[in-house]
């Protein structure tokens, strides 16, 4: 196969191309996520339903929005690029190349093996640039709350055509003897070598009958199928809340409330071409350039595929030990339901159940420490749109457990500033799953009780595994009556 891979590295170093949970309301966000024990405001639709059983005022009403991004495709193109500029140091001519080759073997062959994971890694489920929107209003009249929260996941990422055959320069199936060694080195099928030389005699080889490659017959590079992809899925979740407390001394509680869920889903992708018709051969880096005209033209005009719809139902429990502790269970998602989709092309998205304990105490006036944790792993789900069946493919590369600190201290009631941290603690229990650590900071307003607003952020620390970047930011408006 040496032959095999000189033509594999003929083509990468002269035509290749240079290319958990959510956290919402932005009191969440500044603590880390650390909420389940602490939330009292209609954020609760979402962090405990327990918390409307213990309301003081008649009526609250929380709006919020969000966003937060993920980048790990920065560190594969990165390790891509690092052979790019290789085809410098590389004869351009395919006879001088050849010889090359062959004085410089071992330099090559590891150069090409380099390349090539580095090719086949671009496959792999998750990797891309994901970006989570999110808005949602919350209305409490008395222990009664209704909500409602919209969810934008989406994923844009590669689709790296690998077939062999496609990953020949066009100049090496023009040539009868070049398409025979190919043939017989394994880089081209049966069918393929046909269509470049049919009626092939290898006891009386006919040149005139040989045709080679030719636009449009699914062979060479510039052939090759290789996109960007754009996958997205819209959820609307419309909730039904209702809390009650239990008194049990003057100090002490324990609240239940539970909140009912439809969700409405629509799922939506599109695909664009980056090698294929394209000058590859002086390919510019630049031309992946992905800028604001690109997402808001590519992005955010998603044509839908499919949708589909579900309930579901969330439990919760909060109470409070004596002056200064506080604690909270929540269990998300208790039906095992799943989003059944209109298209039968696509399988049914499942609803993770989730399981999560929270805790907090508040050591001296005005300060308050919370501590959450995830007791179930739950799916990381990455959605991949298939430019060859219209279908986007779901994918589950690992599992998430969270657990998250926060800190919150409030100063004469007026102004409060928050922090937090939280990280994937299954990654001690699954190699796979990385261990994200996020910081996250907050601030927010109180003009009477009447009127609130809130600013938070996060960003990761450390990102193990090389995994490039994420950022996030919430707003939130809320009145009190």
């Amino acid at each position: 196969m040496i032959y095999s891979k000189r033509i594999i590295l003929g083509v990468i170093i002269l035509a290749i191309p240079a290319v958990g949970m959510n956290i919402f309301g932005t009191r969440a966000l500044g603590m880390g996520g650390a909420q389940v024990a602490l939330v009292d405001d209609a954020t609760a639709a979402f962090w405990n339903p327990a918390a409307f059983g213990n309301q003081v005022s008649f009526s609250t009403t929380e709006s919020i929005f969000g966003f937060s991004g993920e980048d790990n495709l920065t560190q594969y193109v990165n390790e891509l690029n690092r052979y790019y500029n290789l085809r410098d140091i590389f004869p351009e001519s395919y006879k001088d190349f050849m010889d090359y080759m062959d004085e410089n073997s071992e330099e090559a062959h590891r150069y090409l093996d380099d390349i090539v994971d580095s090719l086949s890694a671009f496959n792999e489920p998750g990797v891309g640039i994901t970006w989570d929107l999110h808005s949602g209003v919350a209305t409490r009249v008395g222990p009664a709350v209704i909500s409602w929260l919209y969810e934008n996941h989406i994923e844009v990422g590669p689709w790296v055509d690998t077939h062999l055959s496609r990953l020949i320069p066009s100049e090496y199936l023009h040539s009868p003897s070049d398409v025979l060694s190919l043939y017989n080195e394994g880089l081209l099928t049966e069918e393929e070598f046909d269509l470049l030389w049919p009626g092939y005699n290898p006891n009386d080889p006919d040149r005139d009958s040989f045709i080679g490659d030719r636009p449009g017959d699914g062979i060479g590079l510039e052939d090759n199928r290789s996109l960007i992809t754009i996958s997205g899925m819209v959820t609307n979740t419309i909730g039904l809340s209702y809390g009650y407390s239990f008194e049990l001394t003057r100090d002490d509680y324990i609240a239940v409330g539970g909140t009912l869920k439809f969700i409405h889903g629509e799922r939506g992708g599109d695909s664009v071409g980056i090698l294929s018709d394209s000058d590859i051969t002086n390919f510019d880096p630049g031309t992946l350039d992905v800028g604001s005209n690109w997402i808001l033209n590519n992005i955010f005009t998603l044509r839908t595929i499919t949708t589909g719809s579900g309930f579901s139902v969330d439990l919760g429990v909060q109470g409070k030990w004596g002056e200064r502790f506080r604690y909270g269970l929540l269990a998300r998602n208790l039906i095992p339901t799943q989003l059944g989709w209109d298209d039968p092309r696509f399988e049914p998205t499942r609803i993770n159940p989730e399981l999560r304990l929270g805790a907090a105490y508040e050591p001296v006036e005005g300060l308050c420490l919370a501590l959450d944790l995830d007791l179930l792993p739950v799916d990381n789900l990455s959605t991949r749109y298939n430019p060859q069946t219209g279908v986007e493919e779901d994918a589950v590369p690992y599992h998430e457990r969270s657990i998250a600190v926060g800190a919150e201290y409030a100063l004469a009631g007026i102004f409060t500033v928050r922090a937090g941290m939280s990280t994937n603690y299954n990654a001690l229990f699954e190699e796979a799953s990385p261990a994200k650590f996020i910081l996250s900071a907050g601030i927010g307003f109180n003009i009477g009780e009447v009127f609130h607003m809130s600013l938070a952020v996060m960003s990761n620390l450390i990102r193990p595994k090389e995994v490039d970047a994420s950022l996030g930011c919430s707003l939130s408006l809320g009145f009190t009556l």
